[in-house]
């Protein structure tokens, strides 16, 4: 077994273990939350006010869930704040609490406001809408559900591309557009750049070194 494939045991070992913190840590929250409200995914209540409830969340936002379609539901954070709304809208693999310690920062000027895209944390997961059209207007219809008439939106990472749909689609939605270290993954040519070039050949000696690294590790 060369030293590319060992690499990638580990790399995979230490993926499986990622994944079981976060499936746990979800099974934790889900255990000591209360949702508010008898009202299922889909129903005509639109909204589901909650109240941080989690002793491991100490942020003082408030917490609600917005139906956008039929079965689906978006995990809203809310920070507070008075003026025009700020919404944050996090980059892939998050959710809105990551935005908890840098929210409130604006709240004397702005009302501010985080959304978790369907697919991530505690928002419905359904087998559809992932696409940019959808995800742009999930983020609009909060805004309708909340009678958010516009708002100034801070897209981190790929949400930078929804900002450039949600500005191309709903301009009269927009005051401003905030991209925080942000990219559009639908332009720029990223399907033409060189690829890296393949890794040498696989040595025995790969192997060796490997294992003298794990045997030293165990000492």
């Amino acid at each position: 077994m060369g030293k590319s494939k060992v690499w990638l045991l580990i790399a995979l070992g230490v993926l499986g273990s990622l994944v079981a913190w976060a499936l746990l840590v979800r099974n934790v929250w889900n255990a000591t939350t209360t949702r508010v409200g008898s009202a299922a995914p889909g129903s005509a209540t639109q909204e589901r006010a909650m109240n941080d409830v989690c002793s491991c969340d100490t942020s003082g936002h408030k917490i609600s869930f917005v139906t956008v379609e039929p079965g689906v539901q978006l995990e809203v954070l809310d920070w507070g704040g008075t003026g025009q709304t700020l919404v944050l809208l996090t980059g892939i693999g998050d959710n809105a609490h990551v935005f908890d310690q840098f929210a409130y920062q604006f709240t004397d000027r702005f009302h501010v406001i985080g959304i978790t895209r369907r697919g991530f944390g505690r928002s419905s997961q359904p087998a559809h809408g992932y696409d940019l059209d959808t995800r742009a207007r999930d983020d609009i219809t909060v805004l309708d559900k909340l009678n958010i008439r516009d708002a100034v939106f801070v897209g981190h990472s790929v949400s930078g591309t929804e900002l450039n749909k949600i500005a191309a689609v709903y301009p009269h939605r927009v005051k401003k557009l905030v991209y925080l270290d942000a990219l559009d993954l639908g332009s720029g040519g990223w399907a033409n750049l060189p690829q890296p070039p393949p890794p040498p050949e696989e040595t025995a000696a790969d192997l060796e070194s490997v294992q003298r690294f794990a045997a030293a590790s165990a000492r």
